[in-house]
C-alpha cells in the first residue's frame, strides 16, 4: 500500500532485504481508495511477469484477500508471506475458499500471558464479526482505557499534572487485554517479542487458523535474537 503504514514498512523491508544480499524482483504499490482496492490484476501480473517466487504482502486484510485470491487465479505456486496488516483469520474470512490461505506466514508482535482482562476481551471480541477480523483491537482498547483511566485521575491528582504524566502513571504495571503494560520515560512498553505464525487448513472443518508456531524476541541493540519454535 502507498498509504504512510505501507510505503514505510515496504522501504523498511526492502532496505533490510538488500542489505542482507538478496535483491527485489520487483516492488508494486498500489493505492487504497475510500472505498477499498476493486482491482489488483495488474499487480500480481507484475509478480508473474517478473518470475517471483516469493510474495510479501504489505497490505490489510481485505486488500491481501483479493491479492492472494487473484495470485492463486494467475496460478501463482510460490510462498506468500505478511506484516501485521494480514496476520489475522480476518484475511480469509471473505475469500470463496478458507484453503486459499493454506500456508502463508505472517507476523505480528507476540501475545503476553493470558490475564482475565485479556480472557475476557477474547471471548468478547470472539463474539463480534468486525472485532475478529480486525488487527490490533487488543491493543487499542487498552489504549482507550488507559487515556479513560488517566483522565478520571486527573481528578484527584495535584493541581497542574499534565494528561501525560496521568498516562504515564497509569500504565505501571497495568493488567491489560494486550498483556501486563509498563511506559518507560520514552512513553514505550517492551513489549513480547514476535510471533512468526502460518495459515493451517483443516480440510475436515473446512476451517482456517493462524497458529503463532515460531516466536522471536529483539535485542536491545535491535537486532533479531534466534526464532524458536513454540
Amino acid at each position: 500500500m502507498t498509504n504512510d503504514y505501507g510505503a514505510g514498512l515496504a522501504d523498511s523491508f526492502e532496505a533490510a532485504w538488500v542489505a542482507a544480499g538478496n535483491t527485489l524482483c520487483t516492488k508494486v504499490g498500489y493505492a487504497v481508495p475510500d472505498g477499498g482496492v476493486s482491482d489488483v490484476t495488474a499487480q500480481v501480473q507484475a509478480v508473474m511477469d517478473n518470475n517471483c517466487d516469493s510474495v510479501m504482502l504489505i497490505s490489510y486484510a481485505q486488500d491481501g484477500a483479493m491479492i492472494v485470491e487473484e495470485l492463486s487465479a494467475q496460478s501463482y505456486t510460490g510462498s506468500i508471506f505478511g506484516g501485521d496488516g494480514v496476520a489475522e483469520t480476518g484475511l480469509c474470512l471473505d475469500m470463496v475458499t478458507n484453503s486459499t490461505c493454506d500456508g502463508i506466514v505472517a507476523t505480528k508482535p507476540a501475545s503476553a500471558s493470558p490475564n482475565e482482562r485479556s480472557m475476557a476481551f477474547a471471548q468478547i471480541c470472539g463474539a463480534i464479526p468486525d472485532c475478529v477480523g480486525g488487527i490490533y483491537t487488543a491493543e487499542a482498547f487498552d489504549a482507550l482505557i488507559i487515556m479513560g483511566y488517566a483522565y478520571f485521575a486527573g481528578a484527584s491528582a495535584p493541581a497542574g499534572t499534565s494528561m501525560t504524566q496521568l498516562i504515564a502513571a497509569t500504565g505501571q504495571g497495568f493488567v491489560g487485554a494486550s498483556g501486563v503494560h509498563s511506559f518507560d520515560a520514552s512513553g514505550d512498553v517492551g513489549g513480547n517479542g514476535y510471533c512468526v505464525g502460518t495459515f493451517n487448513y483443516d480440510a475436515t472443518a473446512d476451517e482456517i487458523s493462524f497458529d503463532c508456531d515460531r516466536h522471536v524476541m529483539v535485542s536491545s541493540d535491535g537486532t533479531p535474537d534466534e526464532i524458536t519454535t513454540v
